[in-house]
């Protein structure tokens, strides 16, 4: 997984996949979806596990655009980039 924003553990059939990125509050940037998405799709594909929890490091599990500070909002694509690692659909639109 890159950078080990996602990391992955199992016990006794349970995978643990914890988002790491509790500096932006677990807030997703674009190899943290995919990495998410392999990891669902590797627990899902394993017929000894029985339960997936998704947790996050930090304080909250995970975040979004309204949950952030005004230091966090972009303002444009490129704070947007800058943010999430190249990934905004905000401003795809």
């Amino acid at each position: 997984m890159s950078d080990e924003l996602i990391k992955v553990a199992e016990h006794n059939s349970i995978v643990t996949i914890t988002l790491n990125r509790p500096d932006r509050l677990n807030a997703l940037v674009g190899h943290m979806r995919r990495d998410l998405a392999e990891a669902l799709e590797e627990a899902g594909s394993d017929p000894h596990v029985r339960v997936v929890v998704i947790t996050g490091e930090g304080r909250v599990t995970y975040t979004s655009w309204p949950n952030w500070s005004r230091e966090m909002t972009p303002k444009s694509l490129d704070d947007c980039s800058a943010l999430h690692g190249g990934w905004c659909s905000e401003f795809d639109r």
